[in-house]
């Protein structure tokens, strides 16, 4: 399905759900951002972006039925309400695996997929998850500066201003050990205020 439609339904959904639109807008953002600052060196497919920005709008609508377990009702919703129906089914449930996987410590069912999907769909959800992480606050100051990856290593390195990585080292550090599994070496870096970050 195009891109365009992807969002779309996932605006959709998260208009009729979204209890903070402004925070699953800003994740978008930022999963965009680091979407576009890997693809070309990780291999990501250009269609892989919409499901991201879908699964990003989508990812906390669980919290309409529940705070402690919304990532389990957001996977759930996004699988059966009607309007994600219009997704063909195999993308409805991409979406949902990376909504559920969106906030757990290690992936949940990481048999779901294997091979060269497997990896694709693991490095989707550390983007979300990442993404969500610079927002942990819900203040949407965060903004990536750049995304400096290296071809030879698979280690890249985030610049982001307007979030402290510092102060949230044991949360951030959940991130990047979800990362390593997934085969890439990241470093998340602040920007001093002098240079300030892109929007």
């Amino acid at each position: 399905m195009q891109g365009d439609r992807l969002r779309e339904i996932g605006l959709r959904l998260l208009d009729k759900y979204g209890l903070e639109k402004d925070h699953a807008l800003h994740v978008e953002r930022l999963a965009v951002r680091l979407f576009e600052g890997v693809c070309g060196v990780a291999g990501c497919k250009a269609e892989c972006l919409g499901l991201l920005r879908f699964a990003a709008l989508t990812h906390d609508i669980g919290h309409y039925v529940d705070e402690r377990t919304h990532h389990i009702h957001s996977a759930y919703l996004i699988t059966h309400d009607v309007l994600a129906r219009e997704l063909p089914e195999r993308e409805r449930e991409a979406a949902a695996w990376l909504a559920l996987n969106h906030r757990k410590r290690s992936m949940l069912d990481p048999k779901r997929y294997a091979g060269k999907e497997g990896r694709a769909m693991a490095r989707l959800a550390v983007l979300l998850r990442l993404a969500d992480a610079f927002d942990y606050e819900h203040r949407q100051e965060a903004a990536i500066a750049s995304v400096d990856a290296d071809r030879e290593s698979s280690a890249w390195t985030v610049r982001i201003g307007g979030f402290d990585p510092a102060a949230h080292e044991a949360r951030i550090e959940k991130k990047l050990s979800f990362a390593k599994a997934a085969g890439w070496d990241i470093r998340v870096a602040a920007v001093d205020s002098e240079s300030g970050p892109e929007k």
